[in-house]
């Protein structure tokens, strides 16, 4: 079954989208939009064309899977709205990235600590449960922390409409609200969370759930104490 994959890239680093069909489709009239266009421009999200358009918004909310099997919500579908009281860092990552890598001991250090909540959110061309990346060196292993890594499939947070552009014969597929679907986080990474196409990118959400701090880029410790101790 054909597959189709979006795919933007920003200095060397990328989020892109393998959108599979579902094995059953409706037949019916579509417009000739795909993915992220059509889902903007049935205004049932609103894009965001730079990750600093959150800054001073509640943070939005989703729901994708825990896989961290050293975390305490593994296998569960939680976001940063089940944290609401605390301060949580949404990280965006991947494991092809070493800097993403690099900073990930540090937010298990704080993680730990119970300073904040910790979100890390793979982008959909990474898989922290296969052996290797895509550039097929050896994956991180996650078990060693303990804060939750998110996959990218999720369940929808808002019902949207998919559709496969044919002349003769348009195909569409309804996502209804709390379905499974496997590349949900990649439409938050690239629609709800900013299109910066950049890994790591970090946005902290104070307790209140207002996002007040946009890191595009390695975080550092300094940066990252300054932080927690201003929201704390």
């Amino acid at each position: 079954m054909e597959r189709r994959k979006f795919l933007m890239m920003t200095a060397g680093l990328a989020f892109s989208l393998i959108c599979p069909q579902p094995a059953r489709a409706k037949k019916g009239i579509c417009k000739p939009k795909k993915g992220y266009k059509l889902i903007i421009d049935q205004k049932l999200i609103e894009g965001n064309p730079k990750p600093t358009d959150l800054m001073g918004r509640e943070a939005p909310k989703f729901y994708q899977r825990d896989i961290n099997p050293r975390s305490s919500t593994f296998r569960r579908y939680i976001g940063p709205q089940d944290f609401r009281g605390r301060i949580v860092a949404i990280n965006y990552w991947s494991t092809y990235c070493p800097p993403c890598i690099a900073e990930l001991p540090l937010f298990d250090q704080y993680h730990r600590k119970g300073d904040l909540v910790v979100l890390a959110c793979e982008t959909a061309d990474s898989d922290a449960t296969r052996g290797t990346n895509m550039m097929g060196e050896k994956n991180v292993d996650i078990a060693q922390f303990c804060f939750p890594v998110l996959g990218t499939k999720g369940k929808v947070p808002f019902s949207f409409r998919e559709c496969e552009p044919d002349n003769h014969n348009p195909e569409y597929w309804d996502r209804p609200q709390g379905s499974v679907y496997d590349y949900m986080g990649a439409i938050l990474a690239d629609n709800v969370y900013g299109s910066s196409g950049v890994v790591p990118s970090t946005f902290i959400a104070d307790k209140n759930q207002i996002v007040r701090e946009v890191i595009v880029g390695a975080i550092g410790n300094v940066q990252l104490e300054r932080v927690i101790a201003k929201y704390r």
